[in-house]
C-alpha cells in the first residue's frame, strides 16, 4: 500500500492527472505547465542549497526500516513527491471548486506526502517543507494568472488547447506519459498497481480523447 501511495507522488502523476481531468476547456492544462515547471526548479534548486542527509545514508539508517531501494544520493529537503502531492491535490481542488472533494483530495496528498517517511526516503521535516511549498506553488501561479496580461495570455491558450489541434497534442501527451510512466524504474515495485493504474488511466484518456477529435472532425 505504501509503495502504491509513494508511486502516486511522481512527476508523471501530476501530468497525468491533470490531464485527464481537463477534458475540454483547457483551463487545468493551461496552469499545468508553470506547476510543473517551477515544482521541479524549486525541488531540485533548494536541494542544491540545502544539505540535509537522506535516512538511509543517517547514522541512524540500520534502526531504520526502508521498503523499496533505500535512497543514498541527492539531499534530502524538500520531498518532490510531497510537493507534487500537495500541488496535485491544490489544482485539483481549484478545479472542482467543492468542499467535499477537495477534503478527499487533500487527505490523499498528506497519505501520499507521507509515504515518503513510511518507505524510509524522507524525514518528517522533508514533507512538511514538500507540501507547503506545492500548496504556495499552486496559490502563487493562480494569483498570477490573474493579472490582465497574463491572464489574456491564458485564455489565448485555453482556446488552443480546445481546438481539436490542441486536444489531439494533449491526446498523443497522455499516450506517451502512460508508456514513459510505464517504463520508470520507481525503485518501488510492489507499487506496481498505482503505476498500472495511472499509465491506464493515461492511455485511455488519450484514446478517448484523440476518438472525440476524430469524431468531430468528421462532422
Amino acid at each position: 500500500m505504501w509503495s502504491s501511495l509513494t508511486n502516486l507522488g511522481l512527476g508523471w502523476s501530476l501530468l497525468i492527472l491533470v490531464m485527464a481531468c481537463d477534458r475540454r476547456d483547457g483551463a487545468l492544462i493551461s496552469l499545468l505547465l508553470p506547476v510543473f515547471v517551477f515544482g521541479a526548479a524549486l525541488t531540485h534548486g533548494l536541494k542544491g542549497m540545502i544539505e540535509s542527509v537522506r535516512p538511509a545514508a543517517s547514522e541512524w539508517a540500520g534502526q531504520l526500516f526502508f521498503i523499496g531501494d533505500p535512497i543514498t544520493s541527492a539531499n534530502s529537503t524538500p520531498s518532490g513527491h510531497a510537493l507534487t502531492a500537495a500541488a496535485t491535490a491544490a489544482l485539483l481542488a481549484w478545479w472542482v471548486k467543492k468542499a467535499a472533494p477537495s477534503l478527499v483530495l487533500a487527505a490523499i496528498a498528506i497519505l501520499v506526502a507521507w509515504s515518503r517517511v513510511v518507505v524510509g526516503a524522507h524525514w518528517p521535516a522533508d514533507v512538511f517543507v514538500g507540501m507547503a511549498l506545492g500548496a504556495w506553488l499552486v496559490w502563487t501561479v493562480l494569483a498570477i494568472s490573474q493579472l490582465p496580461k497574463v491572464s489574456t495570455g491564458l485564455l489565448a491558450l485555453r482556446k488552443k488547447i480546445a481546438s481539436p489541434t490542441g486536444q489531439a497534442v494533449v491526446a498523443c501527451l497522455e499516450i506517451a506519459s502512460a508508456m514513459a510512466l510505464a517504463a520508470t524504474k520507481t525503485g518501488y515495485p510492489h507499487g506496481w498497481p498505482a503505476v498500472a493504474l495511472l499509465s491506464g488511466l493515461a492511455a485511455l484518456s488519450g484514446i478517448w480523447r484523440l476518438r472525440l477529435v476524430i469524431r468531430q472532425r468528421s462532422h
